[in-house]
């Protein structure tokens, strides 16, 4: 790495493990597969992906566990501080970029994340904003099929845009038709 200086920092939530990351991500993304899920204990992921080689640990180097035996078919390896647990992202052996979790960088709160995979595996409660891509399964290097349609919506978020879809032919109703109470029950 040469002498330039980093726009990234981060760590875990004890200080042994801290890095500093030159460079741009090369994507930033919310995933919501079952993997995921499982392995974090929550309802997703939010990933920021650099390049390998502009990353640089300071102290202790993660500590690393590695499932071979994916939903994805892909060995995933979860790399984490050892002594305090803080999830510091995960390396994905056939990538070259790591995926650096967004709650272990210093600018998470500058970072947009406006993509989102494996939105057929998001939990019922999850919400997409309007302006989000959002992927029925993975999305690899260009590939991945989009959830186009308020249909495939509908189905990519199961009861949780139906209910704002619910929401949204209420207002409509009630403002063009001053119909007070519809309810859709053509919706799941």
């Amino acid at each position: 790495m040469n002498n330039m200086k980093h726009n990234y920092s981060g760590g875990c939530h004890c200080g042994n493990v801290k890095f500093t990351i030159r460079g741009k991500p090369v994507w930033k993304v919310n995933c919501y597969c079952n993997w995921c899920q499982t392995t974090s204990g929550g309802p997703f992921r939010s990933f920021v992906l650099f390049d390998e080689e502009n990353i640089v640990f300071i102290g202790q180097e993660p500590k690393s566990y590695e499932d071979k035996n994916t939903t994805h078919g892909r060995p995933m390896i979860n790399q984490f501080c050892n002594n305090c647990g803080t999830l510091i992202g995960i390396k994905v052996p056939s990538m070259r970029e790591r995926h650096i979790a967004i709650g272990a960088l210093d600018q998470r709160k500058q970072i947009e994340i406006d993509c989102n995979i494996w939105g057929k595996e998001a939990l019922k409660f999850i919400a997409f904003p309007d302006n989000a891509d959002v992927y029925k399964t993975g999305y690899w290097n260009g590939t991945g099929e989009k959830c186009n349609t308020l249909f495939e919506f509908i189905i990519c978020l199961k009861t949780s845009l139906s209910r704002h879809v619910r929401n949204y032919l209420k207002s409509f109703f009630d403002i063009f038709f001053n119909i007070k109470n519809f309810t859709p029950t053509f919706l799941p």
